[in-house]
């Protein structure tokens, strides 16, 4: 099973799990494959990858099991996993919280990531953008159905969320069921932007361009598809 591919111009790279154990491969342009890298058990997921321009890598997930030398410290971390342009684990970086669930879901090639948080009943989704060394540089959390996708535009970062309650910062926003929000962010992590789209409810992936700006695909309550664009930016 292939769970997420990035592409630059000195490569590609897949992670993906082979009989419920996460692996790693990459390629050169050239066609050249690495071996391939598994990484912890069943109890290691990796959701998504962003390949760096001198072939190194970065792949996100989550894990319940000691991964690097680094142990468990909630009841499920994310975890943010540095892969060298060899194919070897060089960094494993858990995010915790106690008693916490937590998974990273996406990421994006400026290491903007997005995942969810889950404590008890309540589930919020934490969007945070970190620097090469994997600090982060700033973070921020909203009260979410648990699927999000983020992504950086320009000097904004977006993050498309499924949502069923108010958000700090986004006037007039209640809905009745589950409806996607686009929330916009400066590049200091500062919201200054939101659009709802209540006729979808879960986010799939965003695109973005300078020429062309956002788009995104999304699930509709009946399962259906929508590519959707936003214009008023």
């Amino acid at each position: 099973l292939i769970n997420s591919i990035s592409v630059t111009s000195s490569g590609v790279t897949v992670v993906g799990e082979i009989s419920d154990k996460p692996f790693f491969i990459s390629m050169t342009i050239s066609g050249t494959f690495s071996k391939v890298l598994s990484i912890g058990t069943s109890k290691t997921s990796l959701t998504t990858v962003a390949r760096q321009s001198d072939g190194s890598s970065s792949a996100f997930g989550a894990s319940s099991e000691t991964l690097g030398g680094k142990k468990l410290a909630g009841a499920r971390d994310g975890v943010l996993i540095k892969i060298t342009k060899s194919g070897a684990l060089s960094t494993v970086i858990r995010s915790s919280a106690p008693n916490a669930s937590r998974i990273w879901l996406s990421a994006d090639s400026s290491l903007l990531l997005s995942g969810s948080v889950q404590t008890g009943k309540v589930i919020e989704t934490a969007l945070t953008k970190f620097a090469p060394t994997f600090n982060p540089t700033w973070t921020t959390r909203v009260p979410s159905l648990g699927q999000s996708v983020a992504i950086s535009g320009g000097t904004s970062a977006f993050l498309a969320i499924s949502s069923k309650a108010p958000v700090s910062g986004v006037t007039g926003w209640k809905p009745a069921a589950a409806a996607l929000l686009l929330l916009g962010y400066s590049d200091k992590g500062v919201l200054n932007g939101a659009w709802a789209l209540n006729q979808l409810t879960t986010p799939i992936s965003l695109a973005y361009s300078k020429q062309y700006g956002l788009y995104g695909l999304a699930l509709s309550s009946d399962q259906s598809v929508s590519i959707f664009h936003l214009t008023s930016r």
